[in-house]
Formats: C-alpha cells, sequence, structure tokens
C-alpha cells in the first residue's frame, strides 16, 4: 500500500505591491525639486541677487512703467522725469523688502526660494505657484506660511511711504503697494515654474 503523496503547499511567490509612503506631517508643498537647505550667508547671497541681480533691475523697470502709464502717484507726471522718480522709489522698495526678508529668513529659519512643482500638467503646476504665494518652506524641511514672505511685502510697502507724495502716503496706499509686492513675486515664480532656465540652477529639473 502507497503512502498518500502529500504536495506542498503552492506559494505565492509574487511580491506584494509596496505601500505607499505616509504623508510627512508638516509638509503642505508636495512633490517639489529638492534641494539642501541654506545657510545663512547663501540666505543673504538670494536677497541680494533679488536686488542687484537681473531680477532687481528688470521688475523695478516694469514697475516703475506700469506706474508711469497709468500715472500713479499723479504728482509725479508721465515723463521721463516722472519715470525716474518711480524707478528710484522702486529701488528704495526692494531694498527695503529685501533687507526685511531676509532678517525674517534668518530668524524664523524659512528658505526663501521657490520650489518648482516635478508633477506634469498645467493644473498641479499652478497650484504650486499659488500656494507657495503664501506657503513657504522652512530649514528642517517642513512648510509652513510664509511669514517672511509676508511681513516684508507690508511692512517695505509701508515704509515706502515715507517719500511718496500725499496722494499716495496713507495706509491703504500702503496696503496695496505691499499686494503689488506679492503679485510681482507670484509672477516671477510662474516663471519659474514654466520656464526652468529662469531658476536657480539647483533648481533646473526639467518636466
Amino acid at each position: 500500500m502507497c503512502a498518500p503523496v502529500v504536495l506542498p503547499a503552492q506559494v505565492n511567490t509574487e511580491a506584494a505591491p509596496p505601500k505607499a509612503a505616509p504623508p510627512q506631517p508638516g509638509r503642505l508643498l508636495t512633490d517639489t525639486v529638492p534641494a539642501p537647505a541654506l545657510t545663512g550667508e547663501e540666505k543673504f547671497q538670494n536677497r541680494a541677487a533679488s536686488v542687484v541681480g537681473l531680477r532687481g533691475w528688470l521688475g523695478t523697470a516694469v514697475g516703475a512703467g506700469l506706474g508711469t502709464a497709468f500715472d500713479v502717484p499723479k504728482e509725479w507726471d508721465t515723463h521721463i522725469s516722472g519715470y525716474g522718480l518711480r524707478y528710484a522709489s522702486g529701488i528704495g522698495v526692494n531694498l527695503t523688502h529685501q533687507a526685511f526678508a531676509f532678517g525674517l529668513d534668518y530668524a524664523l529659519h524659512e528658505d526663501p526660494r521657490y520650489f518648482p512643482s516635478e508633477e506634469r500638467g498645467f493644473k498641479p503646476r499652478l497650484m504650486n505657484v499659488l500656494k507657495q504665494s503664501v506657503i513657504g518652506r522652512r530649514d528642517d524641511g517642513s512648510d509652513g506660511v510664509a511669514y517672511s514672505r509676508l511681513i516684508s511685502a507690508f511692512a517695505s510697502a509701508q515704509v515706502a511711504g515715507a517719500w511718496q507724495p500725499p496722494s499716495n502716503q496713507g495706509v491703504g496706499n500702503g496696503l496695496e503697494r505691499g499686494a503689488l509686492i506679492l503679485a510681482g513675486e507670484s509672477a516671477i515664480n510662474f516663471l519659474q515654474e514654466f520656464v526652468p532656465f529662469t531658476r536657480p540652477v539647483s533648481m533646473r529639473h526639467r518636466h
């Protein structure tokens, strides 16, 4: 009498699909280009480049041109002299803005850079631009309200009232200037998101 043959149980050799990593706490900006945190000196260099670099001069020139075209403030005429006054004012605003921003970047451990998205498609990348209008990366890799960006924009806009003509010295005028500073930064972020060569070298991961 033959002993029964016991067949070994069939073993499933297929590997289980890897589990998705749980979302990390403190991360509001996901799928962005990775980059190491900046040192204090690198943060200063970043802010200085926004004053003396092409971005600073070109942004000031565009702002002065728009102010001249719309005759704001009205005391400064729409001729070349008025453009010159607006350009000089723009330099002062930008210098004040970047000085405030560096101090806050350093004290609050915030990263001044824009972090482009690694996602594909227009919508998620546009959302990344919009989110970074008010959200920033911190030195420890977490994300939160971009206090440095927001406070420096509105603080410098109010300080600028000191050299503005009477029609443009009010608190409301300062709030308007602050909003325009943030809008200008968002426009630059939009360029960095969709035109990779406008980014810092460390952020030029192409889609």
